[in-house]
């Protein structure tokens, strides 16, 4: 059942302000590992609720995790047809704030329970987590999401501590890993109905001009990949264009072994986003990212 709720509702174990799934056109709900959590539906303007729903009501939509909770952000009515944007109700921590906590040396449950108790105003959420190892962290003027999501942020949750989140309303874990091994197999000609494979060469390089800073040129000025003569032509790019003496050299011989060993380097798009963190002297870690999409 999906269900209207109020957007000023804190029950809902009722029905709220009424079901939506007899004129429903559309419903689906798509999660990403450690990223957004949407629902986007469609709902006739002259159904029941079409003039009545707005923005910060709560839609009620089953998923494999159970009943969950999502906002509207977005309605936009078009051709009879109301189209609606909802973010997890997990967002709603967006807007509240962490002005200033240093949290030291402390297990991911310690980590997500001070970052709970100094945010500006409170708030229904709980946080969990299984995740043994210590890291602390300096928060200021962030808000709840950005500090325990963005990747760009080294001293995030997800940077500190890895692990996967779920978001189950308003109870978050934050643990090590949120799936299991269930044994379940798709196997082609047994219950895999179909695939879609996109196979996209368009950012392949296979010879590589290092310019260091000044114009800086290796002697023999490129380096080429081992399976160069796999293409029609040579791909050539100059890359970058501002490395320090001692850091062109490093990433000349980073380049002259990637490419003898055959670590792959017509593989392009890895390899050069791997120069450019190098470049910007960082380490991220970037959780691998699963997606979750299903309809309603």
């Amino acid at each position: 059942m999906i269900c209207l709720y109020a957007a000023d509702e804190s029950l809902f174990e009722h029905n709220g302000l009424g079901i939506l799934d007899n004129d429903l056109k559309k419903c689906h709900v798509e999660e990403e590992l450690n990223n957004l959590y949407t629902l986007t539906a469609q709902y006739p303007l002259g159904a029941k609720f079409g003039k009545s729903i707005r923005n910060g009501m709560i839609i009620k939509a089953p998923t494999p995790n159970g009943d969950q909770l999502f906002r509207i952000y977005q309605s936009k009515p078009s051709m009879g047809m109301l189209e609606i944007h909802a973010f997890h109700i997990f967002y709603d921590l967006a807007f509240n704030f962490v002005e200033d906590t240093n949290i030291v040396s402390k297990s991911g449950q310690a980590w997500l329970q001070q970052l709970s108790q100094n945010t500006q105003y409170s708030h229904p959420f709980t946080f969990f987590s299984d995740i043994s190892t210590v890291a602390g962290s300096r928060v200021v003027r962030k808000n709840c999401v950005e500090i325990l999501l963005n990747t760009s942020l080294d001293n995030s949750f997800v940077n500190r501590f890895g692990g996967e989140i779920l978001r189950d309303n308003f109870n978050v874990y934050f643990n090590r890993s949120i799936g299991e091994n269930r044994g379940f197999k798709i196997r082609h000609k047994k219950n895999l109905k179909g695939y879609t494979a996109n196979i996209d060469d368009k950012s392949v390089i296979t010879r590589i001009m290092p310019i260091g800073f000044d114009g800086l040129l290796l002697p023999e000025k490129y380096v080429d990949s081992p399976r160069i003569s796999d293409y029609p032509f040579p791909r050539i790019l100059g890359y970058p264009s501002h490395l320090s003496l001692s850091l062109f050299l490093s990433l000349s011989l980073f380049l002259f072994l990637s490419f003898s060993l055959s670590l792959s380097l017509s593989l392009s798009s890895f390899l050069l986003s791997l120069f450019s963190e190098l470049l910007a002297n960082t380490h991220t870690h970037r959780a691998s990212k699963r997606q979750r999409a299903f309809q309603v």
